[in-house]
Parts: structure tokens; sequence; C-alpha cells
């Protein structure tokens, strides 16, 4: 056995142990237990991370050991990968998986991904992944509240849709978001949701729940200022294909009183930059361009909604944050520079991971892959999402609680025109109170209606102030993407199924919700049965959707397995919508947690203690990234960029 490397201060090489070829390998033999943490940390929300030991086989496991027994003959089939020895595989080629491998790479592991999705720069148009950075559109938000526990919450933090745990008690057509009704769904989907909706019944556990997560996405926010940074030094030609949108992040409210509370709330947590109580007032003063696309809707008179809500745009928050297309960032930087730093990069069916394999005594042995072949390293970590098949998470502590709710995007074309403006909006995410929705002649209770809104140039390709032309001078479209419709276990519901109706209806009703919400705040006049039928030329569906990955409790997974070469497997998951933003979070956590163990200073018992307390170190509080912190930020990468265009600059607190 060779020792792994001291720590270098920004480099360690982990040298993987080799496997013992007489250890025969199985599937099964692993239990999970919770672990409490230190008291220190203060983290009875973090109590989900479990920590997977090792067990002798007992008595009664003949079904396993016939599994043991078929492994091994498909081992002794099936030839082993002729690959140098990794100290790293990466399961999974979202955005996190290839930002865990990249952060990896650079440390000096030796770092192989396996995917079954097929490379994006390779895949013909409408190849479908199963992953959710690339079976979604584009559009990719980086806020400090982008993920976010769905539990029930105060009303002073409750600045969107306050029926959240109900909602997934419900159907769509119910006014919920489950894609059929509650009895339909199979027992283990159904502990699933039982499952969130008893850890939804403390005030002050989802508040702390709450802040973990401000706190997580904050120090996530700051790395992303870096690393979009850091793209543009080593691929400047990124930039026109980017849409890096880099002057905030609004919200728009229909309602005063949220408007009041999510001012109050971004205020005490150092993230707002500009405040417009009055949005016609601000538009007539013409003093922030930006905000001239909401102009055409508040020309309108329409009957409220709920009390205190109306169907026009009331108010508008603005805060540091960021946008961009995401699929262009994985594409042209993030996939060519784990190339250039020697990963492996193994895309495509082939390559899907279908059994985690381990030996007698538990410990994982490696992976296997659908064609039978046996892939080993030191350390192991899976970002499966939503799309991951039972058989791969079964016996793990990640069994049965990773499910998905698919998202839905939209793209209205030529906005700029639609709107009567040459000024793009900034990205924008728009709350709004539920409303009701008639389809097929039926009115339904509507649904949850949270948009990201992000304008896109028509041509696909942004100019900067030195090319010497207006910024996005070709137009621009709108690019949005909401929708919840829960979907259970990978691979859900299927189309050609009996319930293939109820489910066709979910789909348009949460539709419908979008395209009500487009009609409100844009003044428009779309109807759901011509975007369900293509023949609106100004609406288009660039997308089929992508399920993002959601757990009982909304406590990301981060479930730790031990290897039979001294290292670790974590699962990863859960991140519901707000995977991109903790990305670089994660995998940094992850990366400085492997480190530790290759010092092997750590015993399995203290594993989940100290995985948290280097997520808990990692956390920002507000006083450590205050209002000119983030000024600053926000100049550097907008200098960098060559984006300092009069477009949103506009900024007051007012």
């Amino acid at each position: 056995m060779v020792a792994p490397a001291a720590p270098q201060p920004d480099r360690l090489l982990a040298s993987p142990q080799p496997d013992s070829p007489a250890t025969p390998l199985r599937e099964s033999g692993r239990t999970g237990l919770s672990l409490g943490l230190d008291a220190g940390l203060g983290s009875s929300l973090d109590a989900g991370l479990n920590v997977a030991h090792a067990v002798e086989p007992h008595q009664g496991q003949a079904p396993e050991l016939e599994q043991a027994s078929e492994l091994e003959q498909a081992s002794e089939q099936a030839p082993e990968l002729d690959l140098p020895e990794l100290d790293l595989i990466v399961v999974g080629s979202g955005i996190t998986g290839l930002m865990t491998a990249y952060e990896a790479a650079r440390s000096g592991y030796r770092v192989a991904v396996l995917s079954k999705s097929p490379d994006p720069r390779t895949s013909s148009p409408g190849t479908v992944f199963e992953a959710a950075t690339w079976d979604g559109f584009i559009n990719r938000f980086i806020t400090l509240a982008e993920g976010h526990p769905y539990v029930t919450l105060p009303p002073e933090t409750a600045v969107t849709h306050g029926e959240v745990s109900a909602d997934f008690q419900r159907s769509i057509a119910a006014g919920g978001i489950l894609a059929q009704p509650y009895e339909q769904w199979d027992a283990a989907t159904q502990g699933f949701l039982r499952q969130r909706q008893a850890t939804d019944q403390q005030p002050s556990d989802n508040l702390q729940l709450l802040q973990t997560y401000l706190d997580e996405n904050r120090a996530s926010l700051a790395q992303w200022y870096a690393l979009l940074d850091q793209a543009l030094q080593d691929c400047p030609q990124l930039l026109p294909q980017l849409a890096l949108q880099t002057r905030g992040i609004d919200r728009l409210y229909t309602n005063p009183s949220a408007y009041a509370l999510a001012q109050h709330m971004q205020q005490q947590q150092g993230i707002l930059k500009a405040a417009y109580p009055d949005l016609a007032t601000a538009i007539a003063t013409g003093t922030d361009p930006a905000l001239a696309a909401y102009g055409r809707a508040l020309t309108a008179t329409s009957p409220p909604v709920t009390d205190g809500a109306t169907e026009r745009p009331q108010g508008m928050l603005t805060q540091y944050g960021l946008a961009f297309d995401v699929q262009v960032l994985g594409q042209r930087w993030l996939l060519p520079q784990l190339e250039q730093l020697g990963v492996r990069l193994q895309c495509g069916p082939e390559h899907r991971v279908t059994a985690i394999l381990r030996d007698g005594q538990g410990q994982v042995q490696g992976l296997r892959t659908r064609t039978g072949q046996l892939h080993r390293a030191r350390h192991y970590i899976l970002h499966p999402g939503a799309y991951a098949e039972a058989a791969l998470l079964a016996g793990t502590p990640a069994q049965h609680r990773l499910a998905g709710v698919k998202g839905l995007w939209l793209r209205l074309k030529r906005a700029d025109r639609l709107l009567q403006t040459r000024h793009p909006p900034r990205p924008c995410k728009i709350h709004g109170p539920k409303a009701p929705l008639q389809y097929q002649g039926v009115t339904y209770p509507g649904q949850v209606t949270d948009l990201n809104v992000m304008a896109k140039p028509t041509g696909g390709t942004q100019t900067t102030v030195d090319e010497g032309k207006p910024p996005w001078d070709g137009g621009w479209d709108l690019i949005i993407g909401s929708g919840y419709v829960f979907q259970g276990f990978f691979p859900g519901p299927q189309p050609d199924s009996s319930e293939a109706a109820t489910l066709a209806r979910s789909e348009a009703l949460a539709l419908g919700a979008i395209v009500q919400v487009l009609n409100r705040v844009y003044g428009l006049d779309l109807t759901l049965e011509a975007v369900l039928a293509g023949t609106d030329p100004r609406i288009d569906r660039p997308s089929a959707g992508c399920l993002r990955s959601w757990s009982p409790d909304d406590r990301e997974l981060r479930d730790l397995l031990p290897t039979s070469s001294g290292g670790a497997l974590i699962i990863h998951g859960g991140g519901n919508t707000g995977s991109t933003t903790k990305a670089p979070f994660i995998s940094q956590v992850a990366l400085q947690f492997l480190q530790t163990i290759d010092l092997g200073t750590v015993p399995i018992d203290r594993w989940a203690n100290t995985y948290e307390a280097l997520r808990h170190q990692r956390r920002c509080s507000p006083t450590s990234l205050n209002p000119r912190a983030w000024a600053t930020l926000e100049q550097r990468l907008t200098d960098r960029a060559g984006l300092n265009h009069p477009t949103g600059t506009h900024n007051q607190t007012g």
C-alpha cells in the first residue's frame, strides 16, 4: 500500500490502494446509520447525513449470496477496463458532477467521470440526457435563495407561496404539485410524501434550515463570481454565447405586503441592491431602462386575484446575483477544461452505472456499468440527481430519498418587439399568487407560480460595448423556466400508462399557470391551447423539461460509505431548485472531505461530524459578505466581461 502524500496548500494527490483480487464482490450487506452531530455545530437540521457501516452477512441472506455469485461470474466474463489507477470516479455529468471533477482534478486527483448521458458537445437536437443540466433549458440563476427549503415558513420569510407543504399532498388539479392524486402513487412514493409532511412540523427547525440554505448559497454565489471570471480568462470567446448577466436579479411582486416582507429580509441578509416600491413610477421616470419591459402590463386595469394582490406588477427588488446559459458554460468551458486536466470523460448509455459493488465486509469495491465492466478508484462521488435507478441506490441510505419534480420551459420570441423596448430586462424571478385556471372547460384552483425569466440574444450572440454596438443589438427572446410537477422516483409515471390522461392534464395545468403569469406581468394575450398546439409564432417550448431532485426533508443527501481502498463513496442529491447555485460549494466541501480522509486521521465513526464541520466552516453569514463586498465582486466580473453598458446600472435602495 502506498501512503497518500501530505497535503500541499493547493494540491493533494491521493494514491489509491490496490484492490485485493481474492476478495469477492457483492451488491449487498450495507445498512445505514444516522449519526448525531456535535452540539457545537448547532446542526439538528443536518441529522439526515448518514454514514453506512459495513456489516457481516448473517443467516437468512441466501438471495444476497446468490446475487453475489452472479456478480462474481459477471466479473470473470467482463474484462476490467484498462485504466490507470484512479483517485476519484465521479458519477454524473450535470453541473455539480462536472464541477466536482473540475475541483478534484485541479487539486491533483486523477479523475474519471462516468455518465449515462451522452456528451452534449456531439449530441443531436432532441437527445434525452436524463440530466437536469442538459434536458432542461439554458437559463440558470445564481441567487441567495435560488435553492431553499420548500417547507412552511412564518410570514416574515414566506415571501412567495405559503402553502408549499400542503402542495406535496395534493394533485395539480387540486391546487398542489403532484402529477397524480396521492392515492395513485406506490407505497414507496407515499412514504416519501408522508415523510415530507412529518418533518414539516417545527417552525424553529424550518427557520434554521432556511438560514443554512442562505449561508451556503451565499458562499457559493461568491464562488460563482470567481469561477465565471476564471472561465472568461480561460476562454474569452465564451462570452458572446454565454448570455452572462451580472447586474443583479430582479424579484417582481404583485402583493405589496409580500414585497415589504421580502425587502426587509433581503436587507437583513445584506443582498439587496435596489428597491422599487412603485414600479409604475420607476418606469415613468425612465431612470432604469431595464424596467421598461413591464410597462405594457401597467397600462391595463385588472381585478384583484386575491385580497391585497392585483394582476399587475406592483413592486420590484433587485438583489445581487448572476444569470447565464449553463449549457454553453458546460460545453465550451467545463468539459474542455476537464479534458485539459486529464479527466477521463466516459459518457453515453454504455457508461450507465448500474450497481455499487461491495466485498464480504460490505466495503465498496467498485462500480459496475451497463456492459458489465468494473470501475475502481480510491474514492467515488455520485451525483445521480433525480435520474437514479432504484437498483443503483438499493441498500444505501439514499434509497427512496431522491424524487423528481419536473420543471418546464417556454421561450417568448423577439420579446423586444412584443414588449416594445430594445432594452432587455434584468433576469427576473416573478412571484405571484395562485389564480383560478380554465382548461378544457373546467376551472382549476391554479398552481404555484415562481418564474425565472431571462433575456437571451435572439441570434444567440451578445455584443459588448467594445464592439461599438448597442448591447443586444439584434433583439432578444425571453426564456421562462418554472413549473412544479412532482413525478416521484425515476422514471416516474409513464405517458403510455393508464394514467396518461392525468399526467397530460397535470403538465398542461403547470404550463397554464406559467402562461397566465406571463400575460399578467407583460400584458400579453397568450393562450394555453395555442402553446400546447404550437400554433402561436410568438412562443414555443424549447425543452421537454427536466427533473430536479428533492429529498423528503429538504436536507441535501451526503451519505458516506467506506471503500476497500481506504477511501469514501459520497452520495449527494436533493438540491431541489438550487443545484446549480450550490454546485461550487458542494464540490469543494466534498473535495476537502476526501483530502481529510486521505490523511488517514479520521475514523469512520467520525466521518459524519467531520463532513458537517467542513460544510459548516464554508458557510458565509450576512456580516461576512455585505452589500459593499457584493458590489466589488459584481464590478470585477462586469469589467472582465466588458458589460459596462448603461442598462441596469441604476442602483437605489429607497
